[in-house]
This record gives C-alpha cells, sequence and structure tokens, in this order.
C-alpha cells in the first residue's frame, strides 16, 4: 500500500486531512488531535505498528475506562486507515447506573405534570 512508504509526518499530515472531512465536532477534532500529535511523537520516526500503540495506550492505564476506551478508538481508527488493524485489542468499559430518584420526587413530577396549565387546558 502506498501508505507504508510514507514518512511519519507525511501519513499525520493525510491523516488530519481525513479527520476534517469526517466532519467532526471542533471539540473533538482538537482532542484527536492532540492525542494523535502525542502519538506521532512516541513513534519517533518508527513506522506504526499495531505494537507500538499498544504500547503508547499503555500509558494512559492510569486514566478512567471511558478516557482510555475513547484514546483506544481513535489509534485503532488511525491504524486501520493506516492499514494494520488493531482488531485484538479492546478496552472494557464498566456499565454505569443512572442515579437513584426517590419516589417522591417522582410524584412531585407527576403532580407538576398533570396540573401544568397551558393554552389548551391541563395536560392529563
Amino acid at each position: 500500500m502506498a501508505l507504508k512508504h510514507k514518512t511519519n509526518d507525511e501519513l499525520f499530515t493525510l491523516y488530519d486531512a481525513e479527520l476534517i472531512l469526517k466532519g467532526h465536532s471542533t471539540r473533538n477534532l482538537e482532542m484527536e488531535r492532540r492525542l494523535l500529535t502525542r502519538f506521532h511523537s512516541y513513534l519517533n520516526n518508527y513506522p506504526p505498528s499495531p505494537e507500538l500503540a499498544k504500547g503508547f495506550l499503555s500509558q494512559y492505564s492510569s486514566k478512567k475506562p471511558r478516557t482510555r476506551a475513547r484514546y483506544a478508538t481513535i489509534i485503532k481508527s488511525f491504524m486501520k486507515w493506516y492499514g494494520e488493524p488493531m482488531d485484538d485489542f479492546q478496552v472494557k468499559v464498566p456499565k454505569t447506573l443512572p442515579p437513584y430518584t426517590e419516589d417522591s420526587d417522582i410524584q412531585k413530577l407527576f403532580n407538576a405534570i398533570e396540573h401544568k396549565q397551558t393554552h389548551k387546558g391541563c395536560i392529563v
């Protein structure tokens, strides 16, 4: 593939253009660029490989699971674009429960809805 013969500077410039075309929000685009810049520095002129990508991600083992999963998604997307997918790597994110709501608070909500005045009368 033609990407294998490019320098890291060329690769990351091409991928940045790819990110822009994906239409990410400005905030997400900046966050992805920051992480990819760190990955670029980590590679230090070595060609990207799944092993180096895993080594890079291991630096963030102290981060929260959702952050590690987000970082892994960004790096995995780059590696897939590069032609060396990281299919064997996954970050597990524990499922969280929504906060507990007291029964009295739910009843207050129902009462407010029942007695809400609108231009059409009461909501039933």
